[in-house]
């Protein structure tokens, strides 16, 4: 009893953490696949999967001939093409508290559950970059994930964390929504939704954010907890064709809270795949 509550106590040994890197090394490996393979006109999205819970989703779509189902993220995911003007994500891995089509029966590396999305975006004909709104929201989308990281410590509780969070972010101009949908704040206001839960082994360590029981909040964040980096980040714009008022991110990657702060096993998404 004394060993497996000193184990809980710290959270996670050193040779879980070495499996949950080598999980995102595989991931790593699953994307630079993924993002060399697509040819515009041609891919579909369920050709990009690793059979686990991966695949692309979230699609907005830039550009002339783009349909208002499109531009608004309403892929038909496996049917249509992806193409140029595309903004997208692709998610890989699987989580301890869901059976997305039996994932958890194919699922190889036992209880140790862990995710990592990338973002990418198909370059029209003589872009060299995505459109401003799509690097003013990716922007944001760094400035978000920074200020937590700076902010989550070893020791804090989870309503204490979340407090520190909403206070810093409102100091760099982002509002901390508490449904994970977006809202009308007027044109220039980002906002994020916050839900910082336990990944691994489980959803119920320590929970940031404002969703999940009132216990999880209340309890201590230990060193190596493992948890998800899910931000769901939505962004006014006024210049989508189709009459969409907001663009948006959701971000989903596997950290540890260790004595330095936040840190990653591998690193987490840093930039938009750009696919020419």
């Amino acid at each position: 009893r004394q060993v497996i509550g000193e184990r809980r106590r710290l959270g996670y040994v050193p040779s879980e953490l070495a499996m949950y890197k080598r999980i995102r090394e595989e991931f790593d490996a699953a994307y630079e696949k993924d993002f060399a393979k697509i040819v515009p006109g041609v891919t579909r999205p369920d050709d990009l999967s690793t059979g686990y819970e991966g695949g692309l989703s979230i699609r907005h779509r830039f550009g002339e001939g783009a349909s208002s189902s499109e531009r608004r993220g309403e892929s038909r995911r496996g049917e249509e093409k992806i193409q140029r003007g595309d903004f997208f994500l692709i998610d890989h891995g699987a989580e301890a508290d869901y059976d997305l089509e039996g994932v958890r029966d194919r699922w190889k590396y036992g209880n140790f559950y862990e995710m990592k999305i990338e973002y990418g975006y198909v370059l029209r004909e003589g872009e060299t970059e995505p459109p401003e709104e799509v690097r003013k929201l990716w922007a944001k989308g760094m400035t978000i994930r920074r200020v937590i990281e700076n902010t989550l410590k070893v020791g804090q509780t989870a309503a204490e964390a979340f407090e520190l969070i909403k206070q810093n972010l409102e100091e760099v101009g982002v509002v901390v929504n508490d449904d994970q949908e977006y809202r009308d704040l007027g044109p220039e206001q980002t906002q994020v939704a916050i839900d910082l839960h336990g990944l691994g082994k489980g959803s119920y360590p320590p929970r940031v954010g404002s969703l999940g029981p009132y216990w999880q909040h209340e309890m201590t964040i230990q060193l190596y907890h493992h948890f998800a980096m899910e931000l769901f980040i939505y962004m006014p714009v006024a210049s989508m064709e189709d009459g969409s008022d907001h663009l948006n991110l959701w971000f989903h990657d596997g950290a540890h809270v260790t004595e330095n702060g936040v840190e990653y096993l591998t690193p987490p998404p840093s930039e938009i795949h750009l696919i020419r």
